[in-house]
């Protein structure tokens, strides 16, 4: 199961990335709950912005935050769930905290879960 989770981000992230610069970080966080891919990339000259896919269950859950924010809200693309709170990522220790509410359907549940981090190489595909 750990595998296809893997497998299925990574796709998504290739797939919606053109290319994968020198300065961009690319991380894949899991618990046995949850999995987040976060994306860390330059936009514009100047800019930074975090891409954020959270995985839960069968639903993925997509959103974008500017450098400095952790507020996240982040939607399905089938509008049936969604996640409201705070992605917190410490770079240097590689670990995660996402904390908030997260909607399935009429479901709700309060998530505040530590993921363990892993830096991924995304320039395998570009050499």
């Amino acid at each position: 199961m750990k595998s296809s989770i893997f497998a299925f981000s990574a796709l998504a992230l290739v797939a919606s990335t053109a290319a994968f610069a020198a300065d961009s970080t690319w991380m894949l966080c899991a618990n046995d709950k949850i999995a987040v891919n976060v994306y860390e990339h330059r936009v514009g000259a100047e800019d930074r912005e975090t891409d954020v896919k959270v995985l839960i269950g069968g639903h993925l859950l997509l959103a974008s935050q500017p450098e400095e924010a952790t507020y996240l809200k982040a939607i399905s693309t089938d509008q049936k769930a969604a996640f409201v709170g705070e992605l917190f990522v410490t770079y240097g220790t590689e670990k995660a905290m996402i904390k908030g509410n997260l909607s399935i359907g009429a479901s709700k549940a309060k998530i505040s879960e530590t993921l363990e981090c892993k830096t991924l190489e995304g320039n395998l595909l570009f050499n």
